[in-house]
């Protein structure tokens, strides 16, 4: 199957065969530098360079040219505001799209052309319309007479008499219709010389000069957003047809990215800064994000989505970095499966295609757990060649250069994945696992060797530590010391680790031991202070003592914490945190808003929650918010309480099998907290203890990451 594409012209899927053998040419419609890039800005230049990828795998040469509008009413505008030369406002606002292409992984432009730099060309192309009769000039002004083109509207499926241009009224123009090319000079704003006098250029003038002067009258693909069709690309078409350039053979147009329902924008100031959301996921993430739905289907912002595409991307490079640590690097495979070649090639169905991905991660993992490491390693070059194609291939040097601390965020994956099984649980009553930026660490704790929950030790309290025979500190976790940790260096048949004062040797059982030397055999565990055995039996007895206390779960035992209430904001979060049981005591509604679709929901959803629901004015929702957008909706949230660490460590120990207790450090982002209790969850585990400094806590979007786990699942701190 060949590639084809849906041109908007055509209103259908057509086959791609480019103008010229062996190579393509596509023009992108870039930014209008006037604010800092947002998700719906990046969206586009995201879905053209995964095109420009699969033409190039395809063998083809691809020209990508993407301009940017440096001179704008908007632009002028918001210079002035900020007392500030346009010119350096437009420069700075360049560079941040730039930045921000690079850090979503946009391959470079053949040539990125500024509109300020080509007047000479937009001027060679009116002269060109005034002549053939399709444009005049009037008080300074020129405009296209539309009239003068039958076949205005062919793009955008208008009607001529219907046609609104969103300009303002002029005095020259013959028809409200008509579109402006050249506007003239006003005071203190640039100007370049015409023949018609001094003014600068219209916004839909510039595209087609520069299309033209660097891919020729007629090249392949014109991309940009679905906004664009009218007028922008109207009005590019019908002016350079009119001149006898027949300009783009197809036209594709991506969906917006939206939220709470309307397009992302800074007028409507919805919008999700680029910088804002690098500080929360990797680039990487964030391009597997807005890659991963169909170019021409809608995204509408949420956390939880976004979480979710965080998770399903790890996924594939857990998988990858699995295999390069057992097998080998795995090299990228010189072909694609079929069912991706299909996909892409089915208008860039990217969802399609990354269904692909995840079965090859899939069977991957499958052949890397039955230790079939050629086949995974065979799977880890396909999932390669294919992530390459989309610009998220794991071992891409542009993403491991991310930063130290996500590379260890996906060895910490590897680790997880790697330790938590079925027969090391069995083999340990008890394992914790610190999972930190920059460490981690396994303590595997034996049946005579206890566990302390407490403070970080100095080394006073070291020094108490040994001498009532507690653990020693934890190893960095390699495979060396996986392979030797049969068990504690001083139990009888363990063995004491490479490099120690005595090597290699069989242990004593705890009869060489300073505190029990020359005084006979090892006493029972149950006899043995701060032995788990020992403490087993001493928390039974203080249940039993307890009588109906006893058996009862921890989160019925959980101190109030003093961290502050909070307030959720906006139509989508109040949704998914009703949807996902976070409990609340308020919902706050703005009059008059009931009648939107989310804010019902919300309503429903917390009437069947049994949260009290109070109708208050904007103003008083102004307040509550701290002048925050809630877009006229608020829920309250109580602080969490978290379980004791003492009761969270009985209720595991008593536990019939092998208990679970994860531990964190250092895990600042309350998305990566609640993504961890879900897994901990999943693994059976029997609770999740994080330190009360250097810790995000459970708040709304922590328990909503953790997709409801968090009512059963205890977080001790």
């Amino acid at each position: 199957m060949t590639l084809h594409l849906f041109d908007t012209a055509t209103r259908s899927q057509r086959e791609f065969v480019p103008l010229g053998a062996g190579a393509a040419s596509i023009y992108v419609c870039g930014a209008t530098v006037q604010g800092v890039p947002h998700i719906g800005h990046v969206r586009s230049s995201l879905n053209y360079d995964v095109l420009r990828r699969w033409l190039t795998a395809g063998g083809l040469d691809v020209a990508f040219v993407r301009n940017v509008t440096d001179i704008d009413d908007k632009i002028l505008t918001k210079a002035a505001a900020a007392r500030r030369p346009w010119w350096e406002w437009a420069a700075t606002h360049e560079r941040a799209f730039l930045a921000a292409y690079d850090a979503l992984g946009c391959l470079p432009s053949s040539v990125e052309p500024r509109a300020t730099g080509h007047v000479t060309q937009m001027v060679e192309l009116m002269q060109r319309l005034v002549e053939s009769d399709h444009a005049y000039a009037a008080g300074g002004d020129v405009y296209f007479d539309v009239r003068s083109f039958p076949d205005y509207g062919a793009l955008s499926g208008q009607r001529l008499d219907e046609v609104v241009q969103g300009e303002t009224e002029a005095v020259g123009k013959r028809d409200p219709r008509d579109f402006t090319l050249w506007k003239a000079a006003k005071p203190g704003e640039p100007a370049w010389s015409t023949p018609w006098g001094p003014g600068r250029p219209g916004w839909h003038l510039e595209c087609s000069a520069m299309a033209t002067f660097y891919l020729g009258p007629q090249f392949d693909i014109h991309g940009g957003g679905i906004d664009l069709v009218f007028p922008h690309h109207e009005n590019e078409r019908a002016q350079s047809n009119a001149v006898g350039d027949p300009f783009a053979r197809f036209w594709l147009h991506n969906a917006w990215v939206t939220l709470g329902g309307e397009k992302m924008s800074k007028s409507l100031g919805n919008t999700l800064s680029i910088d804002a959301l690098l500080r929360r996921v990797r680039g990487v993430e964030l391009r597997y994000y807005l890659v991963a739905p169909h170019y021409r289907s809608m995204i509408e912002y949420s956390d939880a989505a976004l979480d979710e595409a965080v998770a399903a991307y790890r996924r594939i490079e857990s998988f990858v970095h699995r295999v390069r640590e057992r097998a080998g690097l795995p090299e990228i495979s010189r072909t694609v499966p079929p069912g991706f070649t299909a996909a892409l090639n089915d208008d860039l169905a990217t969802p399609g295609a990354l269904a692909v991905v995840h079965g090859a991660v899939r069977e991957g993992n499958i052949a890397l757990d039955a230790g079939d490491r050629i086949a995974a390693a065979n799977h880890a070059s396909d999932v390669r060649a294919m992530t390459a194609v989309l610009g998220l291939d794991p071992l891409d040097p542009h993403w491991a250069t991310a930063g130290a601390d996500e590379a260890a965020a996906a060895a910490l994956n590897t680790l997880v994945g790697d330790l938590l099984s079925p027969t090391l649980l069995a083999d340990r009553p008890v394992l914790l696992v610190l999972l930190s930026p920059r460490t981690a660490y396994l303590v595997a704790v034996a049946h005579d060797v206890p566990f302390r929950c407490g403070r970080r030790a100095g080394p006073a309290h070291r020094r108490r530590r040994r001498r009532r025979g507690l653990t020693r500190r934890p190893h960095l976790v390699t495979e060396g010391f996986l392979r030797h940790m049969a068990g504690n260096s001083h139990r009888r048949g363990a063995t004491r680790k490479d490099g120690t004062k005595k090597g290699m040797v069989v242990g004593s059982g705890g009869q060489r031991r300073r505190a029990l030397e020359g005084r006979g055999p090892t006493p029972p565990a149950e006899m043995r202070k701060g032995h788990p055995a020992q403490r087993r039996a001493a928390a039974a007895a203080k249940h039993a003592a307890k009588g109906a206390d006893r058996g009862r779960p921890a989160q019925a035992r959980r101190r109030h914490d003093d961290d502050a209430p909070e307030t959720v904001l906006g139509r989508n979060p109040v949704v998914e945190c009703l949807r996902a049981g976070v409990p609340a005591t308020a919902l706050h509604v703005a009059l008059g808003m009931t009648a939107d679709e989310r804010i019902a929901e919300s309503v429903q959803l917390a009437a069947d929650a049994g949260i009290a629901i109070l109708e208050v004015q904007r103003n008083d929702l102004d307040r509550i918010a701290g002048g925050a957008l809630h877009q006229g909706v608020a829920l309250q949230v109580p602080a969490y309480e978290y379980a004791h660490p003492d009761d969270l460590l009985e209720v595991a120990a008593d536990g019939p099998g092998p208990a679970l207790v994860v531990a964190l450090d250092g895990v600042t982002d309350p998305r990566n907290l609640g993504a961890v209790v879900r897994s901990v969850s999943a693994f059976g585990g029997h609770g999740v203890v994080v330190p009360q400094r250097r810790s995000a806590s459970m708040t709304a979007v922590a328990w909503r990451a953790s997709a409801g786990t968090a009512a059963r699942l205890p977080v001790a701190r």
